[in-house]
């Protein structure tokens, strides 16, 4: 019986600590820095080439639907105008059997991303019966094609928003 009560308190210190929410911190990935905000998590790297690089940033907990994707092209690998990527990249969500028929986007519009000029859209679909809001942007720097998208549903805007500026606001390209 002594065993089982001190296999129990030996483990309520690492399930206290799995609870706690990942920490603030300041990311350098391939090609890009940005500080991860606290509760959100990366989700890793699926390419990381001189030619592509790809991460992910979620929202972790309860109100999780707050999502960022980063892709980094290298500028000689992807030769297209930014207004035409971003079109191609919209037509090609918009054929998703997730977004079939569901998703409306915005007119292209200029706007920055961390300090760097961009074409930007934004879009709204519904998902699993509750409605989504989206943006995408698309911008050069340090001799490559960044697109950023990011998304979360519209019912957690409040749980996203902060962690979707201070990733935005503290980007910057290596």
């Amino acid at each position: 019986m002594k065993h089982p009560i001190l296999l129990l308190l030996l483990c309520i210190p690492i399930l206290l600590s799995s609870c706690r929410r990942s920490p603030e911190l300041q990311y350098e990935g391939h090609h890009w820095k940005f500080t991860k905000p606290q509760g959100w998590k990366l989700d890793g790297t699926d390419f990381d080439t001189d030619l592509v690089s790809t991460i992910t940033v979620q929202k972790q907990g309860y109100t999780s639907s707050g999502v960022k994707v980063f892709n980094s092209f290298d500028r000689e690998f992807v030769d297209d105008p930014l207004d035409t990527l971003l079109q191609e990249f919209a037509s090609t969500l918009s054929e998703t059997l997730v977004h079939r028929r569901t998703i409306e986007f915005s007119e292209t519009f200029d706007e920055t991303y961390g300090s760097y000029p961009a074409r930007s859209a934004t879009y709204e679909f519904r998902l699993l019966g509750m409605e989504h809001e989206g943006q995408m942007w698309f911008f050069e720097a340090c001799g490559r094609v960044y697109q950023v998208m990011q998304q979360g549903a519209i019912v957690d805007r409040k749980h996203n928003d902060r962690g979707f500026e201070l990733i935005r606001s503290s980007f910057s390209c290596e």
